[in-house]
């Protein structure tokens, strides 16, 4: 059996997450182009699937496409709907050389689309068709990444539960490569005349975020996290459960070590009662109306 909540020290797969991230961009800037704008940029983000990760079916004139990262045969599946389909095989190749196969693969199927050839959100601008720099990938570590996603997933979808506002699907962020549900409130954040389109329209509305974050080069300690924005005051002095969790002042964030996660008797019931016990406190601090809110789940749910 697979391990469901294995190791994954950083430093033994940096290299193929930073490729991998690079990959997972070109997919979401064509899910951006073509879909339809949703309400903070959820169009955007793929969704786990039993395989991986996948788009769900994007628009492109009369037609629909899903764009699959398979990360048991290794490879992304461009697939018409109805019929036709391309692949890109996942393996040791650079940013520049995957770029022209996807492309290559779109131009085959007919999906007409131009991206904007820049990654988003990272220090490094090398455009796609110019990265020969990044060249890894590690199947094995990867797999091991998505178990852990798929984990934190079935804990996410237990926390879900019983909230009647407005929710997000749990997705796939490609700027921090991270995984992500929010809850909302209805309140409004007023944004200033400068903020960028990514925060103007995405960070527009007060909510409350749990999700998983992998590390960087950087920051090389991975973390399952939640977090209010805007952050009310007194958070940083909130409870937070269980033990391992803390509160992070260099991210204004709850975080639980992944590290500390893992080993304790039960994770799943650890990271649900994290997503719960920091939602409460962070929610009360902040005023919410939990009771407009919240609702009953049906019984043996």
């Amino acid at each position: 059996m697979t391990e469901t909540w294995p190791e994954l020290a950083l430093e033994d797969w940096v290299d193929t997450r930073e490729t991998f991230h690079l990959w997972t961009q070109m997919v979401g800037k064509v899910a951006l182009e073509l879909r339809p704008f949703l309400n903070q940029w959820w169009e955007v983000g793929p969704t786990l699937s039993s395989r991986g990760l996948t788009s769900g079916l994007v628009p492109t004139g009369e037609r629909s496409f899903e764009m699959t990262f398979d990360l048991v045969d290794h490879e992304l599946r461009i697939e018409l709907a109805g019929g036709g389909k391309r692949t890109v095989a996942l393996r040791e190749r650079s940013v520049s050389d995957f770029y022209a196969a996807f492309v290559t693969a779109l131009d085959e199927l007919e999906i007409a689309v131009a991206i904007n050839p820049v990654p988003s959100e990272l220090a490094d601008r090398t455009p796609f068709p110019q990265d020969t720099a990044h060249t890894a990938y590690d199947a094995s570590a990867i797999g091991r990444w998505w178990q852990v996603l798929l984990s934190v997933e079935r804990a996410i979808q237990r926390f879900r539960a019983g909230y009647t506002g407005k929710s997000s699907p749990i997705l796939f962020y490609r700027g921090g490569i991270d995984l992500n549900h929010t809850r909302f409130n209805g309140r409004a954040v007023p944004q200033p005349a400068d903020a960028d389109p990514i925060r103007g329209f995405g960070e527009n509305e007060e909510n409350f975020a749990v999700g998983f974050w992998s590390g960087t080069r950087d920051a090389p300690f991975p973390v399952i996290y939640a977090y209010l924005a805007p952050a009310p005051d007194g958070l940083e002095g909130a409870a937070v459960s269980p033990a391992p969790a803390r509160f992070e002042p260099s991210l204004g964030e709850f975080v639980l070590p992944y590290d500390a996660l893992r080993v304790l008797p039960d994770p799943d019931a650890a990271a649900l009662e994290f997503f719960r016990s920091a939602y409460e406190s962070s929610v009360a601090l902040a005023g919410w109306d939990r009771s407009a809110l919240e609702g009953p789940v049906p019984p043996g749910r």
